[in-house]
């Protein structure tokens, strides 16, 4: 009887260290690796890259390289130079520099100016879509379509996370229907809610 005591307690024992083992392996293989973003879907070369586009996936700490991107923001709105599948990594090889240059087919870029109160209430990020809302004189509201945030600028046009001009791009019609309306009062950008 002491006999299978002993091979119980031994294989308990045994039991308990190879899953104390299995943890400290996988905790170990957490503290290895680095996140990068990814691509949550195919996209081809000169798009716009939003972000439910991307994911961001963890790869091992050894395969890591300066070129790739850790950040969903740091993506975000940029263009494509080269056609990707999904689950690709982001490079910045694979990125056009500037979030700004010819719109896309059908669509129109324009800056808007922010005014100061504004600018410091909320934050946006490059690829997020927003309403353009005027407001008169009288202070009654006109939606002027829907955009998509390109850059974000400081007074010194330098790139800024409380930006006093933003580059946006929409629709021809939107853009136009934004710069004909410059003058009749103050430009507002409305962030909307999932509805």
């Amino acid at each position: 009887m002491k006999r299978l005591i002993t091979v119980g307690a031994v294989l308990l024992l045994g039991l308990v260290l190879t899953v104390i083992e299995i943890n400290w392996i996988q905790n170990e293989k957490k503290m290895d690796t680095v996140p990068v973003v990814s691509l949550a879907r195919d996209i081809e070369a000169g798009s716009t890259i939003k972000r439910t586009d991307l994911v961001i996936k963890e790869i091992d700490k050894s395969l890591w390289s300066d070129g790739y991107a850790s950040k969903l923001e740091d993506v975000s709105g940029k263009t494509i130079l080269i056609s990707m599948e999904s689950h690709s990594i982001i490079t910045s090889g694979s990125l056009k520099e500037n979030a700004y240059g010819s719109p896309e087919s059908g669509n129109a870029i324009t800056t808007i100016k922010l005014a100061p109160e504004e600018a410091l209430c909320w934050t946006l990020a490059t690829g997020e879509y927003v309403n353009v809302v005027l407001v008169d004189s009288a202070l009654v509201l006109r939606d002027l379509g829907e955009v998509t945030v390109k850059g974000l600028y400081d007074n010194y046009l330098m790139d800024s996370d409380v930006p006093v001009y933003v580059l946006v791009e929409g629709k021809r019609k939107t853009i136009e229907n934004i710069v004909s309306h410059r003058e009749a009062g103050q430009m507002e950008l409305l962030k909307r809610g999932d509805e």
